[in-house]
């Protein structure tokens, strides 16, 4: 639109004109030139109100756009920055999302952490050369962002820098880069290659794959690189947090022997991988390691894994799984909403069975319990809907609340000696419930358990 004025000096007066001018659409902004010298968030958002703006703040003499400034600012659809400004601050362009034009000049050398998240309008982005380091989530959001070029002098990559940038395909990590932060690529759904400089010092790439120089360590596989299968090479002996995660086009994977530790979420969400071998050396399976690889049908666990951690195998399609000997914690709701999984033998070192467990695994019909587990967690086996006869093992103190809850259970034998006070509010169903409040003439103490078996009546 050009009927707009030559220049406004105070953010007032631009409010005042554009509460007089018509709607608009994205496509069709005014484009205004603002000469002033300080910019606040609550000005700008309530000048621009719904009408889609493009601001030309070049006639200003701001040394750097403040923290928040433009956040929210949804309207706006492209800003033109004075040379003058140095810096761009905290969450400073936060869910423009409306923006898709911006220029940055050369002389920016920082750009603080939040700000260009969720501006969903953003298609490419060219990073001043005088930037040294990408703070955390700059982008994250940026969900039509395809093209962002990192000039050679950056240092550092912040956790989430990229993240949720659902568009980009690509990515090239400069010569100087001797940090990547959590998560810096997470939720990319369409990168195809990470690749990095050959003179990088901390960081290779082996066929669009990232790894650390000495390739010891697997960072990232990008999200949809097609291949189906992949070989981790011989040598890594880390597998990095979501470093495959949601890669829906992975139908295997096969893990080297070298391999010891799999991070949170290594491979959440690869919703096609049927079968994973883990190699003898692995010791931990990280938080939610498998969560909803729902055609994931067998695992094996080899003898040296020590912990399982929290919704590691959670929501996926596991029939059937044998846990090693050597495993001693199993993480709440590690196991569950597998409801495939039709029986399962918990390892004599275990010594407690978490919150949720197993919750929700409505197929499951076998259940053996260990004398060594002395507690079992709230909802550990809530909603195991063919679950119809257990064993409470002589060692259990405590047992959760809802920990047996709708299940199908027809007969539970107490080997040892356990009091009703020892279950917590619905720890079984309700029928058991009443029986295990009330009087047991058999054994004499009311409420109190000794090597006896519950059976409910016809």
């Amino acid at each position: 639109m050009n009927n707009t004025p030559d220049a406004f000096t105070s953010v007032a007066d631009l409010k005042t004109w554009l509460a007089d001018q018509p709607s608009n659409t994205p496509e069709d902004p005014y484009e205004i030139a603002l000469n002033v010298e300080d910019l606040t968030r609550e000005s700008l958002e309530a000048a621009l109100g719904d009408k889609y703006v493009s601001v030309d703040l070049s006639g200003s003499s701001l040394t750097a756009i403040g923290d928040q400034v433009f956040e929210g600012c949804r309207s706006l659809t492209g800003v033109t920055i004075p040379n003058s400004v140095k810096g761009i601050g905290y969450m400073a362009f936060s869910k423009c999302e409306c923006l898709s034009d911006i220029t940055i000049p050369e002389g920016v050398t920082v750009i603080e952490s939040y700000a260009f998240e969720g501006c969903t309008g953003l298609t490419a982005f060219t990073i001043p050369s005088g930037v040294t380091v990408i703070e955390t989530a700059v982008f994250l959001g940026c969900g039509s962002l395809k093209s962002a070029v990192i000039p050679d002098g950056v240092t550092a990559l912040s956790e989430y820098a990229f993240a949720w940038c659902t568009r980009l395909t690509a990515i090239t990590i400069p010569p100087r880069v001797a940090s990547i932060g959590s998560y810096a690529f997470s939720d990319c759904y369409n990168l195809t290659s990470i690749e990095v400089h050959p003179d990088n010092p901390s960081y290779s790439s082996v066929d669009g794959v990232l790894y650390n120089k000495d390739k010891t360590v697997l960072i990232k596989y990008p999200e949809r690189k097609p291949d189906a299968t992949f070989a981790i090479p011989a040598g890594v002996v880390r597998i990095e947090n979501r470093a495959f995660s949601d890669c829906v086009n992975l139908t295997g994977i096969t893990i080297p022997n070298s391999v010891n530790g799999i991070g949170d979420f290594a491979f959440s969400g690869c919703r096609n991988l049927a079968g994973v071998t883990l190699p003898r050396g692995v010791n931990d399976i990280g938080e939610g390691a498998f969560y909803q690889c729902t055609t994931l049908r067998s695992v094996i666990i080899p003898n040296s894994v020590i912990s399982i951690g929290k919704e590691a195998f959670a929501n996926t399609g596991l029939i059937s799984v044998t846990l090693p000997d050597s495993l001693i914690t199993i993480g709440k709701e590690a196991f569950s909403g597998c409801t495939s999984l039709t029986g399962v033998t918990i390892p004599k070192g275990v010594t407690v069975i978490r919150e949720g467990a197993f919750s929700g695994c409505i197929s499951l019909g076998y259940l053996t319990i260990p004398p060594s587990v002395s507690r079992i967690g709230d909802q550990a086996f809530h909603g195991c809907g063919s679950l119809r006869t257990i064993v409470i093992p002589e060692g259990v103190s405590h047992i959760g609340k809802y920990a047996f809850a709708n299940t199908s259970l027809t007969s539970v034998t107490f080997q040892g000696t356990i009091s009703s006070a020892d279950f917590l509010s619905g720890a079984f169903t309700d029928d058991l419930r009443d029986v295990f409040y009330a009087d047991d003439p058999i054994n004499g103490t009311p409420g109190t358990y000794t090597n006896t078996t519950w059976r409910k009546q016809a």
